[in-house]
């Protein structure tokens, strides 16, 4: 019984001073004015943007920081326009000073779970989710949570294991079309012929950057086959243009016994002559070479009125026609008014270009 009685007296004589020093830290917490001010701060943190005091790190650990008793509230506000410096203020002393703080939060982020090689092709068994804390000072990189934002890209870098998922590790992707059947030239393309492929922007040349809208509608130019990748050079549009069948001689008239009309499964020459209405009346330049495409370089046209000729003028009026011969002062295709001369009066009148040699005045 002595025993025991002496071990109380002893367990009381240990544990008392632990006790009195631990209330007394707390006391001296409690009564710290540095420790108010980190406290308070940290609420006014919490009441304006929701973050946890235990999230919101003040810097004032330094001793040369000294925080004199405040008997009021503190006022607080950012300073320098910005969200880590804290202006302070005591409201009962007067006295202010600023303090740096940083805020942190937790971040769901992705990493990847094995080393991937550049050009590989990412699936969900490439990546893992991780919980970090993000301090807001360090503008962190990465805080993606739709894994949907990665799937299907291209890493255009080699990657290790645990290394943050960044957007800037991707390549773009762009769609390229192949075919699912054989085609023959002249064939018009249809949505239903095409496979789309999605490819590294970075892996596709600039022929084969076409959009889906300027494929369907277009005209193969020449047979492929199925799984051919189609191109620029691949597909066109329909032309028609006028092609030498024989020798054209200089000044040798142009007609459809020296020409035939010809489809052409591609943008045709600027200059080039689709129509025999062209060249109505037109004639060589220079001697033409079968197998060539006509162009409007290559002909002369013949005015259906020539300068200094006498042709057939007609008149018509409400209460008179007449036809009578004058002299041409001017060149002139059908359509062109042109001045004319009446070899017998002198006179001289404007009249339109009707036909080969005629024109026509109306009143």
């Amino acid at each position: 019984m002595r025993l025991l009685t002496k071990a109380k007296h002893l367990a009381v004589y240990f544990l008392l001073p632990m006790l009195v020093n631990a209330q007394d830290t707390t006391d001296q917490q409690q009564s710290d004015p540095k420790m108010i001010l980190v406290e308070s701060l940290k609420n006014w943190v919490f009441d304006n943007e929701g973050i946890e005091p235990d999230n919101t790190v003040v810097y004032a650990g330094d001793r040369r920081f000294r925080v004199p008793v405040c008997q009021s509230n503190y006022n607080f506000e950012y300073a320098f326009g910005t969200s880590n410096t804290v202006s302070i203020k005591c409201q009962s002393t007067g006295w202010t000073s600023t303090v740096r703080i940083e805020k942190q939060i937790t971040s769901q982020i992705f990493v990847y779970d094995r080393h991937i090689s550049k050009g590989s092709l990412i699936s969900s068994q490439d990546l893992r989710q991780v919980q970090i804390v993000d301090s807001l000072l360090a503008n962190s990189t990465t805080n993606q949570s739709d894994i949907s934002d990665f799937l299907g890209k291209y890493v255009r870098i080699d990657v290790n294991e645990g290394q943050h998922v960044d957007p800037r590790h991707f390549d773009e992707e762009f769609t390229v079309y192949k075919l699912n059947r054989d085609l023959t030239q002249g064939s018009v393309l249809e949505e239903a012929f095409l496979i789309p492929v999605s490819k590294p922007i970075s892996e596709v040349t600039y022929n084969e950057r076409i959009d889906l809208d300027q494929l369907v509608g277009a005209v193969i130019k020449y047979d492929l086959s199925v799984d051919d990748f189609l191109t620029k050079s691949t597909i066109g549009n329909i032309s028609t243009v006028l092609i030498i069948d024989k020798v054209i001689e200089k000044d040798q008239q142009i007609d459809s016994t020296n020409t035939s009309i010809l489809e052409l499964y591609d943008q045709a020459p600027p200059d080039s002559i689709n129509d025999y209405t062209m060249v109505d009346r037109a004639s060589a330049r220079r001697r033409l070479i079968p197998g060539n495409i006509l162009k409007f370089s290559d002909i002369v046209s013949t005015p259906h009125v020539q300068l200094n000729t006498n042709i057939t003028l007609h008149y018509k009026s409400s209460i008179l026609e007449l036809t009578t011969e004058v002299l041409a002062l001017e060149n002139g295709f059908i359509g062109d008014i042109i001045r004319v001369k009446n070899s017998e009066s002198g006179e001289e009148l404007n009249a339109t270009v009707t036909g080969v040699s005629t024109v026509e005045i109306s009143r």
